[in-house]
């Protein structure tokens, strides 16, 4: 997300409805804090596609309205590993398949790609030292093997007031304010 980029945009700051198919068994955003809350929506963005040809950032994706959200939360605050009925091995959700200081991505299947299921991507947090360090040793040593989490397990703290979260469904951007796909029971 952090090579792509992303811009604020107009929309609504607040959960959209959208008709459609849903996949009951999709992660639940509000399941990134402890307390499950509907956070308030501080800033909606778009991410920029990805020129594969030129290897650079593309313009903004246009497939939805929003592809980025930010939330308000507090300075320190534990952020989670959302939730959904997958599962990768051994009772695992998620495999991370980037960890940097500033942003994490999660990904709901147990391949080392953004191409088929669920993928989060979240900046703006800490990601705990021992994790990154984990995922750091893995990279480096090929990706063979690459750090798996819970649902519910911590993995970081906000940086700020604002993390920003992005979800793709089989490589495509989705809009994460969509109540019905990412924030049933809200």
């Amino acid at each position: 997300l952090a090579l792509r980029g992303f811009a604020k945009t107009g929309g609504t700051r607040g959960l959209i409805d959208m008709s459609g198919p849903t996949d009951h068994r999709a992660p639940q955003l509000a399941e990134l804090f402890g307390d499950k809350r509907l956070p308030t929506f501080s800033s909606v963005y778009r991410a920029n596609n990805w020129d594969w040809g030129s290897n650079s950032r593309g313009g903004a994706i246009t497939d939805f309205e929003v592809t980025v959200v930010g939330m308000a939360v507090e300075p320190g605050e534990i952020i989670h590993v959302p939730g959904a009925n997958y599962d990768i091995g051994q009772g695992y959700q998620v495999l991370v398949l980037y960890a940097g200081t500033e942003r994490i991505t999660l990904k709901y299947t147990g391949e080392d790609s953004v191409v088929s299921g669920y993928t989060i991507h979240v900046d703006g947090v800490c990601v705990e030292p021992n994790l990154l360090a984990l995922y750091e040793k893995m990279n480096r040593e090929g990706r063979r093997h690459l750090p798996a989490l819970r649902a519910g397990q911590g993995f970081g703290r906000a940086r700020g007031e604002e993390i920003q979260v992005a979800i793709r469904d089989t490589g495509r951007f989705m809009d994460p304010r969509v109540r019905k796909d990412w924030w049933r029971g809200h």
